[in-house]
């Protein structure tokens, strides 16, 4: 965790709420290392690293913007345990709404240890992991933003892509204002499910594009709320494949990059192959299904394999 700070708009309950977050306090990253085999070791008890803080511990500040002000600190009181302490909300509901979002959005809930478990089995991805110790990937908002975004990126340049979901939050997305700055939340599929195909189609340069984004919306808008955490892995991958314009390579990364389901690999994925190739290839380009087999030693932490790979390799 580094010191800095972001600022994230979201829908909660029909109310627009924008979050100023700070971090207070930074991990040692020489405690870090000097204890990196007994933080490995779940069966063990865990000496914490030397921590700087409020109290000796990490923790965020959270402030968020809506009709009032209102304060949130999240301690940890250890590597892997997140405490969420709230002020001044106005109702549970929408305190356990925000908590929920911002927790999943920044994977503060995740308990790496038995994925760090798995990989001292593995002397080749040892050094990425040291590199990346405590590394938590940030995540959309939304199962439902990470369809939008995996639509919009298909079989286009990053750069139009970004431009369309751009253009599709200023259109269609709610805006609150903190310090001067302006701050656009994501629609929630509700509102793009009552649009028009031509009025995405608009926005995404694409009828049929359009049309993928209205499946999309209809299919998030009227799933129960508990099924895509709690229902069977295979059935929520399922259930995606079903929405139009949702393909293999898509479900896999909503079910990673938007719901935080580890136990999958986005392939195809060039980037993702050429740093597998470099950590375990020995100078040859791997197979997808040389990496998947990499991969299964992994379950079900597949998705966090990938992520460090890709980005530490």
């Amino acid at each position: 965790m580094a010191e800095g700070s972001f600022i994230k708009a979201f829908q909660v309950q029909g109310r627009t709420l924008a979050a100023s977050v700070k971090s207070g306090a930074t991990f040692d990253q020489a405690g870090l290392q000097a204890d990196f085999q007994a933080d490995l070791d779940p069966a063990v008890n865990q000496k914490s690293p030397e921590l700087r803080g409020k109290d000796g511990q990490p923790y965020l500040n959270y402030t968020l913007f809506a009709d009032e002000s209102v304060s949130i600190d999240l301690e940890t009181d250890e590597l892997e345990t997140v405490d969420l302490e709230t002020v001044d909300l106005e109702t549970d509901e929408l305190e356990s709404d925000f908590t929920d979002r911002l927790g999943s959005m920044l994977g503060l809930t995740d308990t790496l240890a038995p994925f760090y478990a798995l990989a001292q089995q593995d002397p080749k991805f040892m050094p990425i992991l040291k590199s990346l110790f405590g590394y938590h990937p940030v995540r959309f908002q939304s199962g439902f933003e990470a369809a939008v975004w995996a639509i919009l990126s298909q079989r286009n340049r990053m750069a139009t892509a970004r431009n369309m979901y751009r253009s599709l939050v200023r259109s269609f997305g709610h805006m609150a204002e903190v310090d001067g700055i302006e701050c656009w939340a994501f629609p929630e599929p509700e509102e793009l499910a009552g649009c028009s195909e031509g009025d995405l189609a608009m926005v995404a340069r694409n009828l049929r594009r359009g049309e993928f984004l209205i499946d999309a919306a209809r299919a998030f808008a009227m799933v129960p709320p508990g099924f895509l955490a709690s229902a069977k892995f295979e059935e929520v991958e399922a259930w995606l494949r079903g929405i139009n314009g949702i393909g293999p390579w898509s479900a896999s990364f909503v079910l990673w990059r938007g719901l935080g389901r580890s136990q999958t690999v986005p392939l195809p994925d060039r980037a993702f192959l050429d740093a597998a190739s470099r950590v375990y290839g020995g100078g040859t380009t791997l197979s997808d299904a040389e990496v998947m087999s990499i991969a299964r030693r992994y379950h079900p932490w597949q998705g966090y394999w990938a992520h460090y790979l890709r980005v530490g390799a």
